[in-house]
């Protein structure tokens, strides 16, 4: 096969760029087998992202807080006293008499205090915080703007070299080896694919390779996964708790197998397409209503992650943000340029960083659960507010009950990939269900031991006042846990594209099930680019007013997310048994209904574990 996939991954518009003139791409074989091309690949975006970034860092350490309020020179005057003694003066403005230059700066400069107030900034070092932010977003949407501006998608590669005159090609065309046209096709593959105008799910088909398969469902797992198991433990013994983490992994591993499986039967690429195959068209939309409501509310609960962690945490590095101040900041960059990429190829490089954060942090949780520094005389323990301080019990083996409820409810959804099955099951090459529950079984093998050293390290060191986000109960003065705070915070920046890209692509199959006749209008890559700023703002919008969406995520999880891993899955690998296969097992289609029964049972338990507990 000549034509392959992009030797450069060509959706990470703000690592790499492809220069996008009209005629970019064009290649030609010269007579002595030489290939020309004008497609200069460059990374100048890239070194300006960096640049600016490091002059807004600059900016931010150069100007002193206590500058602030007392030197004139910074922003002209000091936005603490104006927004104390400085306020807009409309009579000037409607004066009749001309009002002089010092009430016109006077007016402007109140305000600007006045809008500034409405987001509790005061401090210059904030505004340089944010507009460093949102000049990296606009450079990085601008970048992938640019990149969607390319040549036209109705000749592929293949057709514009066999069309091409002797002028344009040489004698010795045929001379090529095999090997550099393999590599110059798959090099004008991607950038074929950067001119489209249009994207559909099955221009990511096979994109991805069985390490970013992994990563990237490592990412969609253990960031946010992780932090509450040492507190759902309080209530349950050691030995229950491994075995329940156990028991949640493998029926998550299957459950995914089923998805693959029904993939392959129905020859289908999405939910919609499969339940329309083997149940009917008229409920297809029910799996996906279910993804949209589970991804609407983890990434709503992400968002409230990411405010809270970062809230805490940019003290230590000399900034003093209001929480939504801090989660526009974060949203303006990185979380809204990567929330426009549409393969999950493109965000591996994200995950692996994501993946790093994470296992750093778990050997920092071991560190100080053996280390001794949160002991009874630890030398950080008096730096911790008493319902957070360190209270180990002596016996916690074999603990469980009614209250085991919540341990249960956090283990059945810690391994919830699912609202994004059918798109890894179609991204990764060479898919196959057996290839597919490999990768999907060393990722989630991987998370569960994450989930495993960390649930006991939390629990050793702090017992029964762990708190719902373990690394609350640090003290602020350890600086190897403040690194594991900024790092866990990036990597559920990382974690959230995952999951927002699986929302977007079941709004846009709701919208095309609901509006047919407009159907293919939602294929516009520049109509799923305004959807998705929509859905992100809607969203931050939530996280902002909601100061704590436990409760709405925790609802939208047990009954939509127990519904996506165990009811949705075991129903439609069940119908595609009955409608397709002539060699019926009747063994696993009794085992298809106890997971469904299951089911079931998990989404009560999850929602009287979200109320009582």
């Amino acid at each position: 096969q000549v034509q392959g996939t992009p030797s450069l991954p060509v959706s990470r518009p703000f690592l790499a760029h492809v220069s996008t003139r009209r005629n970019r791409g064009a290649s030609a074989v010269s007579a002595d087998g030489g290939v020309k091309h004008d497609g200069i690949l460059h990374m100048k975006p890239f070194t300006v992202v960096l640049v600016g970034a490091a002059l807004c860092s600059l900016a931010s350490a150069k100007v002193d807080r206590s500058a602030c309020t007392m030197d004139e020179d910074v922003f002209g005057m000091s936005l603490l006293q104006v927004q104390v003694k400085v306020a807009p003066r409309p009579s000037a403005i409607l004066s009749s008499a001309p009002p002089d230059e010092a009430s016109y700066h006077e007016d402007l400069v109140g305000l600007l205090a006045s809008v500034a107030g409405k987001l509790q900034v005061t401090s210059g070092v904030d505004l340089c915080f944010m507009g460093g932010c949102a000049f990296c977003a606009l450079i990085s949407v601008g970048i992938y703007i640019n990149s969607q501006m390319g040549q036209s998608e109705d000749t592929s590669p293949r057709q514009r070299l066999e069309s091409a005159d002797d002028s344009q090609i040489g004698r010795s065309t045929f001379s090529i080896p095999e090997r550099f046209l393999r590599r110059r096709f798959t090099h004008i593959s991607g950038e074929q694919k950067y001119g489209k105008t249009k994207w559909t799910i099955d221009d990511s088909c096979q994109t991805m390779n069985a390490f970013q398969f992994v990563v990237n469902m490592f990412t969609d797992l253990c960031p946010p996964g992780f932090l509450p198991l040492a507190y759902g433990l309080k209530n349950t013994g050691f030995v229950p708790g491994f075995c329940l983490l156990c028991f949640f992994c493998m029926l998550c591993i299957y459950t995914m197998y089923a998805v693959a499986k029904s993939a392959q039967i129905t020859r289908e690429q999405d939910y919609a397409g499969m339940w329309t195959r083997a149940i009917g068209r008229e409920s297809s939309w029910v799996p996906t209503l279910v993804v949209v409501c589970v991804c609407f509310g983890c990434t709503l609960s992400y968002l409230c992650y990411i405010a809270d962690i970062f809230t805490g945490v940019m003290p230590s590095l000399g900034f003093e943000m209001s929480r939504s101040f801090c989660l526009w900041s974060f949203i303006l960059f990185p979380t809204m340029p990567l929330c426009l990429l549409k393969n999950l190829s493109a965000l591996s490089y994200t995950s692996t960083f994501a993946l790093l954060a994470v296992l750093y942090t778990a050997g920092v949780m071991v560190l100080r659960c053996v280390d001794g520094t949160y002991g009874t005389k630890g030398l950080y323990t008096g730096d911790i507010a008493p319902y957070l301080a360190p209270e180990v019990p002596d016996d916690h083996m074999m603990n469980f009950g009614l209250p085991s409820l919540v341990l249960v409810n956090m283990l059945a959804l810690g391994f919830l990939a699912h609202y994004n099955a059918c798109k890894y099951t179609r991204e990764l090459r060479n898919t196959s269900p057996t290839k597919v529950v490999q990768c999907t079984a060393v990722a989630m093998v991987i998370t569960a031991c994450v989930f495993t050293v960390t649930m006991l390290a939390g629990y050793k060191t702090f017992g029964a006042n762990s708190d719902g986000v373990i690394l609350k109960n640090y003290s602020r003065e350890d600086p190897l846990v403040n690194v594991a705070r900024i790092g866990m915070g990036l990597s559920i920046v990382a974690s959230f594209p995952l999951m927002f890209t699986g929302l977007r692509e079941a709004v846009i199959a709701l919208l095309k099930y609901f509006f047919p006749e407009t159907g293919m209008g939602f294929d516009a890559v520049w109509e799923q680019d305004l959807l998705s700023l929509i859905l992100l703002l809607s969203i931050a919008t939530a996280a902002t007013l909601l100061t704590d969406a436990g409760i709405v995520a925790g609802l939208a999880g047990a009954i939509c997310g127990s519904a996506n891993i165990y009811l949705i899955p075991c129903t439609l690998y069940a119908a595609c048994i009955n409608t397709f296969l002539s060699d019926k097992n009747l063994g696993e289609l009794i085992w298809l209904r106890c997971l469904f029964g299951l089911g079931i049972f998990l989404s009560i338990a999850g929602v009287v574990s979200s109320l009582v507990f």
